[in-house]
């Protein structure tokens, strides 16, 4: 039964923030994103598909998915097999936490998102700002939109994926004497087949009651339905939860690294296949094609995560204890940003507008149509958020987004967490 912590998980996830910092940057500050000529001209060459297929890995936050799902089964699975919790508690402590989580997505996108303001008088904008980040900005042009509330954000799905995750893995871990390990696996790998199957039926036919509700004001419900079938929805995103899952249960239950390896080679090439297959077969001019089409490429992405987390799992965590203690040490930096992640998401639009602003007053304010500036100001906003949470952490970075959480629900469900004091990370 694993017992140590995961250090690959906080490595994935360090890393998938340092280079969302990055690559927002490239997508919400450099001008040429909104002049079709420019990106052309900028992305082409031998290396485009490559740039473009990593600002598009990485934009989409499907790796957060992903781990959300595998951590969160990763616990429930260890608590349970170890009696330290019962099915259902640890179900309703992972309910809980995702209920939380899905509630600071509309903090972050009604005061913090990134976006962009309107581009004519008293429009509404297509891809809104938060309100304080777009204050910052320009605090004459600051607007809201209701798609904000009814479009589904990074954290929503996220929280949303915890939520469904912990009452599959509740309903499965209460009866172990019908679901066996083997039989979760195939249950979870057959759901997410499922949420991939579906997804561009939801695309095709919830669409369009949902422009419907939305443009009658029925806002609740539109926000409602868009969780679901909007471009960035619960479908078919949630399959990565899935999928996630059987790693997470895979890791905690002590599965010998060959056959662990045996199952993700496989289900990462199956995954891939089907992926690309649904890309080639299908018409993107109809709207159905284009959805068929969306999850291949999220089944492509989804089958590179299972390969990145088998790859830092071998190279990190099932290394001897030697190497592992070299690699917690080395990895420290990566590890405080996977840890303070939610902070760091939620807060970097804010920090990013406000140095902008501050580089304006010495550069002007057409710095940003050159890419290369606009590179140069990514890495130093990640020099920035390593310096702050190198000092942060020198009082166990109290404050933070995950300290408060892990308070909240310390006091709402009695679920502990390391991230009170943090203590995982030296």
């Amino acid at each position: 039964m694993q017992t140590r912590r995961i250090l690959s998980i906080d490595v994935l996830r360090g890393l998938g923030i340092m280079i969302i910092i990055v690559i927002h940057r490239i997508h919400y500050t450099w001008t040429g994103m909104r002049n079709p000529e420019i990106l052309k001209s900028q992305f082409s060459g031998p290396w485009a598909p490559v740039l473009i297929f990593t600002i598009a890995l990485f934009t989409m936050a499907g790796i957060f998915y992903f781990i959300s799902g595998l951590v969160n089964a990763y616990s429930m699975y260890l608590r349970v097999s170890a009696g330290k919790s019962t099915a259902t508690k640890a179900m309703m402590g992972g309910i809980a936490g995702g209920l939380w989580i899905f509630m600071m997505n509309y903090v972050q996108r009604i005061f913090f998102m990134n976006g962009f303001l309107a581009t004519e008088p008293d429009a509404d904008p297509r891809f809104p700002v938060g309100l304080l980040t777009g204050w910052v900005r320009n605090s004459h042009e600051v607007s809201f939109s209701w798609t904000q509330i009814t479009d589904p954000g990074t954290l929503a799905l996220i929280g949303l994926i915890v939520v469904f995750v912990s009452f599959s893995l509740g309903v499965l871990l209460k009866f172990p004497e019908i679901f066996t390990r083997r039989r979760i696996y195939l249950i979870l790998i057959g759901l997410a087949l499922l949420a991939f199957l579906v997804s561009p039926f939801s695309k095709f036919y919830l669409r369009p009651y949902y422009d419907s509700l939305f443009a009658s004001g029925s806002y609740l419900w539109a926000g409602c339905v868009g969780q679901v079938c909007q471009e960035f929805g619960l479908l078919p995103y949630i399959g990565y939860g899935f999928i996630g899952a059987i790693f997470g249960i895979s890791i905690a239950s002590g599965d010998d690294m060959k056959r662990l390896s045996r199952w993700s080679y496989f289900v990462a090439l199956c995954i891939m296949i089907l992926g690309a297959l649904s890309i080639v077969l299908f018409d993107r001019t109809e709207t159905f094609g284009r959805g068929c089409i969306g999850s291949g490429i999220c089944m492509v992405e989804l089958g590179l995560f299972i390969l990145f987390q088998l790859w830092l799992l071998k190279a990190i965590d099932k290394s001897t204890d030697e190497k592992y203690e070299r690699h917690r040490k080395k990895t420290r930096t990566i590890r405080r940003f996977g840890m303070l992640a939610l902070t760091v998401y939620i807060l970097e639009p804010f920090f990013a507008e406000v140095f902008r602003k501050l580089i304006d007053q010495f550069l002007g304010a057409d710095w940003n149509n050159q890419l290369h500036y606009v590179l140069i100001f990514g890495f130093l906003l990640l020099l920035f958020w390593w310096m702050v949470l190198k000092l942060w952490e020198r009082i166990g970075f109290k404050g933070s987004l995950e300290w408060l959480s892990a308070l909240v629900m310390l006091k709402l469900v009695g679920k502990r967490s390391g991230k009170v004091g943090f203590k995982n990370l030296s």
